[in-house]
């Protein structure tokens, strides 16, 4: 799973072992000198569960960047890039997903034209509308053939 930004991409990855499947989202960025993909730090890991989706946020004029990952749970994380593509999470305290509403698989994201709505599907076939209000909230949920639940 593949995400891009303006200061590179975001993978999603999956690891099987004995102990269970894990994930992780890992930054890269394109050395022109090199002319060659650069790994960077680890945004975000998961555990029980592959990353099945990551999405960039639109970024009119913040001065960081978010990005939702899709697995087990849903994750929404703020981020800036420093020297060598090191991560440092900023608004941590903002970016809490409702675990109430957050109880199922997610598989598919995508984001407003200005990054303030989240739209994320699971395993349960509802869309849910994610809006942040000093933590991330679902403010709708709907089912396929369109009725609001």
């Amino acid at each position: 799973v593949v995400s891009t930004q303006s200061t590179g991409v975001a993978v999603g990855t999956a690891e099987s072992s004995a102990k269970g499947t894990r994930g992780e989202v890992k930054l890269f960025q394109f050395d022109e000198s090199k002319n060659e993909w650069v790994s960077g730090d680890i945004v975000a890991k998961t555990y029980n569960s592959q990353v099945h989706d990551v999405a960039f946020a639109p970024n009119p004029g913040r001065t960081f960047h978010t990005i939702a990952i899709a697995a087990a749970e849903l994750q929404i994380i703020d981020f800036k890039v420093t020297d060598h593509l090191k991560v440092k999470l900023v608004n941590q305290e903002h970016n809490k997903v409702d675990s109430e509403q957050n109880r199922v698989e997610v598989w598919k994201l995508s984001w407003s034209s200005l990054g303030t709505t989240l739209c994320a599907t699971g395993d349960d076939g509802l869309i849910r509308l994610w809006k942040n209000n000093n933590g991330w909230e679902c403010t709708k949920t709907i089912k396929w053939n369109g009725m609001a639940v």
